[in-house]
């Protein structure tokens, strides 16, 4: 789970106020007909998008990909919708991805995706699938500033033109799991919420019961 905790200029806080923004990361990975001049044998895409391919650009204002510093700029800037880089190669490789916010006092969120080109049972990388390897996490914003809440609270617009890795994997089965996934991390943030309450209480009384001093 990626929790975001703002570190605003403004004391403005939304008190007992807390956002959570489900998205899925990961990559997609095609096999070429004939393998290129060049030994690259697979076309992917890395991506982050919101769980029904909604438009996240809303609250998010751009992603940074790290590639394989093989890579021509391995350091891919990605500052529209949809945020995706698409190349061809022959191995695999760990992407770091950074997700920046439209409020500039919010802190980047980091993450690591292993990009996955054959099926995890093909020990003879023989593959001739398309591989869809893929995470759910949720970015969790307690207590936001204003002008972050803003962001976050601006409905999100859902393309009518899915990627081809949305219309070719997700099947009703695949569904039923990412809905399992969805509950669990849902009860992991109220836990954590719950915890941070208490723990701001217990502060709180701490604080109240120091003695004052007069200076």
């Amino acid at each position: 789970m990626s929790t975001s905790k703002i570190q605003g200029n403004s004391n403005k806080r939304l008190r007992n106020v807390t956002i959570v923004k489900p998205i899925i990361y990961g990559s997609y990975a095609v096999p070429l007909q004939k393998k290129l001049e060049n030994g690259h044998t697979h076309r992917w895409t890395v991506f982050v998008r919101g769980v029904n391919g909604e438009d996240i650009s809303t609250y998010i204002k751009k992603v940074v990909f790290r590639l394989h510093e093989s890579f021509e700029n391995p350091n891919r800037v990605v500052d529209s919708f949809p945020y995706e880089v698409s190349e061809t190669g022959w191995g695999e490789f760990e992407i770091l991805i950074k997700l920046y916010f439209q409020d500039p006092s919010e802190k980047h969120i980091s993450f690591f995706h292993q990009l996955q080109l054959y099926p995890k049972d093909d020990t003879n990388l023989q593959g001739k699938k398309p591989v869809l390897s893929d995470h759910y996490d949720e970015l969790v914003f307690h207590e936001p500033v204003q002008s972050m809440h803003k962001f976050l609270t601006t409905p999100s617009n859902i393309s009518d033109n899915k990627p081809e890795y949305l219309i070719n994997n997700y099947t009703e089965d695949r569904e039923k799991m990412e809905l399992q996934q969805i509950r669990k991390y849902q009860q992991k943030v109220l836990q954590e919420i719950e915890e941070y309450k208490r723990k701001n209480e217990i502060l709180e009384q701490k604080i109240k019961s120091m003695p004052v001093t007069n200076t």
